[in-house]
């Protein structure tokens, strides 16, 4: 699907607060999507990825609506996976863990545990209706919905329990 009807289907969908499944299969919708989720969200977004992907947590607009979020004191939890040693420099470097020292009060980002280091989904959490889950996080292919309560309630315990467990990065 061409970017631009994807961008207007997304925000469509985030504006209206769908219930329907958006099919969400390339790192270029990723940023679409979770850019809408910033835009869209009204208390908290959760994140549980191996590591912030530059295609997609480095994209102008996420940034923008990010930092948006983060400016209205609304608050981002972030769990990574893939933080050892050898990648400390570049996570700090990173934009977006950059926009959350700058936000530190409301953004903190924790490395999971190592019982948890080889879970292979990932997800994002949108307040208490909002996901994008990703089965595989070796493939980009996901799926995703503004309001699907449940689910994502399911998502969010997961993610708590995950986040309890962590070490503060």
């Amino acid at each position: 699907m061409d970017y631009l009807i994807y961008k207007d289907y997304v925000y469509e969908c985030g504006f209206n607060n769908k219930t329907e499944i958006i099919s969400n299969g390339n790192l270029g919708h990723a940023a679409i999507l979770i850019a809408a989720f910033f835009l869209y969200a009204k208390d908290i977004i959760k994140i549980f990825s191996s590591k912030l992907i530059e295609n997609i947590y480095e994209d102008e607009e996420l940034l923008k609506n990010a930092e948006n979020f983060l400016q209205k004191g609304r608050k981002v939890e972030i769990l990574l996976q893939e933080t050892n040693d050898q990648n400390k420099d570049t996570i700090k470097n990173h934009k977006f863990i950059q926009l959350c020292e700058k936000f530190s009060k409301q953004c903190t980002v924790k490395t999971t545990s190592e019982k948890d280091e080889s879970i292979k989904s990932h997800f994002v959490i949108m307040d208490k209706k909002g996901f994008r889950f990703c089965p595989d996080k070796t493939e980009p292919k996901a799926i995703a919905s503004f309001n699907q309560i449940e689910i994502v309630e399911n998502l969010t315990s997961q993610f708590n329990k995950l986040y309890k467990r962590a070490y503060q990065l």
